[in-house]
This record gives structure tokens, C-alpha cells and sequence, in this order.
């Protein structure tokens, strides 16, 4: 942690955050310091949105969930606006059902967010697994999200 810690924030690669987020959610899950969680939202938050992509993105708010680090605003915000800007197309089964369970599970609801979303799982719906499907309406239904589309 120590490492990390020495370094900028400034970096971190979307990639690095992500990896560096899971692995200390995986090994200390709720017991990650907070210091190591803010100066990683600090990272989040100054990663230019170019950088990104959905693996990571998904990867990041997937730990966020396991380390209970859901109240911070700042590096919600940011993730949710990177999942909204992201090309859809870029986006795969699992990325999708990731980043809405875990807005979910946070109890973050962000409309917009799910809006979009909901239209990349249109486009996806020959091609999702059924956890990928299961995940999606257990998101929805945890924020109480209905969407005519998704339900078809």
C-alpha cells in the first residue's frame, strides 16, 4: 500500500486503478484504509474520460461495492459519467451488468445512466448470458428502474 500511496495520483492509468481496486477489495475486501480509497478516487477523478473503457470502468465500481466505499461522491460521479459517455458498442453482457449492479448494490440511482444503458442492452439482447440478463433486472428492480424496452 505503501507504494501506492507514494505515488501521484495523476499515475494511475484506468487499467492500474482498476487492478490496484480489485486486488486490495479481493485480499482486505471492507478493511481496504481509507487513505488507499481516496487517493484511488483521486485517480479516478483526474483520469481524463478518454482513458477509460468498460472492463475497467466496471472493474472499479465493481471493488468500490466490495470495500463498501459508496459514499464518496466524487468518484461515483465521475464513473457514472464515464459509463454514460462510453460508446455503447464498446460495452459488452457482462461490463453492462456489472456497472448497473453495482450502481444498484450502492444505491446510487442515476436515470440517466440506466437510460442509456437500457438502450445498449437492446442492441446486445441476442447476445447476453442469462447471469449477464439476471444481474440487469435485479439491478432495475433494486432501483425500481422500469424501462419498456428492457422488459421485452
Amino acid at each position: 500500500q505503501s507504494a501506492i500511496l507514494a505515488r501521484p495520483p495523476s499515475s494511475f492509468d484506468a487499467q492500474a486503478i482498476a487492478n490496484i481496486l480489485n486486488g486490495f477489495a479481493k485480499l482486505q475486501g471492507e478493511e481496504v484504509s481509507v487513505a488507499l480509497l481516496e487517493h484511488m478516487s483521486s485517480a479516478i477523478v483526474r483520469t481524463p474520460l478518454k482513458y477509460f473503457d468498460p472492463t475497467s470502468l466496471a472493474s472499479m465500481l465493481n471493488a468500490l461495492v466490495k470495500t463498501q466505499y459508496v459514499d464518496a461522491e466524487e468518484p461515483w460521479r465521475k464513473l457514472a459519467e464515464v459509463a454514460r459517455k462510453i460508446d455503447p458498442l464498446l460495452f459488452d453482457g457482462q461490463a453492462v451488468s456489472t456497472v448497473l449492479h453495482a450502481f444498484a448494490k450502492a444505491d446510487r440511482f442515476d436515470r440517466a445512466l440506466f437510460d442509456r444503458l437500457a438502450l445498449t442492452v437492446g442492441e446486445m439482447q441476442f447476445v447476453l448470458e442469462a447471469q449477464s440478463v439476471a444481474l440487469i433486472l435485479n439491478a432495475c428492480a433494486k432501483v425500481d428502474y422500469r424501462n419498456p424496452a428492457l422488459l421485452k
